[in-house]
């Protein structure tokens, strides 16, 4: 092979470790970041609800303890924003009651 060859190889296997690297890294970061996102998929995921209301808020722990590992990670702000978004994907009728009942998690 010729010296040109070997040297576009070499490259290639660089540019490719580098790529590989930065992916996972960026995995990492997506895992370890809890964002507004992140929480309104995971209430989206634990809530129970038929079309007029969600049924499992106040009874549920898992939704409790991500209220608290919510209240952790993100800015007061930023809770209320949540919970509405997530009350608002299961497009329920009663979101103000939902809304309330969450609320009433937070203290």
């Amino acid at each position: 092979m010729k010296r040109t060859d070997i040297e576009k190889m070499e490259r290639e296997q660089k540019k490719k470790a580098k790529k590989d690297f930065l992916e996972d890294k960026r995995l990492k970061e997506r895992e370890s970041e809890k964002t507004e996102s992140y929480y309104i998929n995971s209430f989206f995921d634990l809530f129970q609800y038929d079309e007029l209301s969600i049924f499992n808020i106040k009874y549920s722990e898992k939704i409790l303890e991500l209220v608290m590992d919510m209240q952790n990670s993100l800015d007061s702000k930023d809770w209320e924003n949540v919970f509405k978004k997530a009350i608002k994907r299961t497009k329920v009728q009663n979101r103000q009651e939902a809304f309330e009942d969450l609320k009433s998690l937070l203290s």
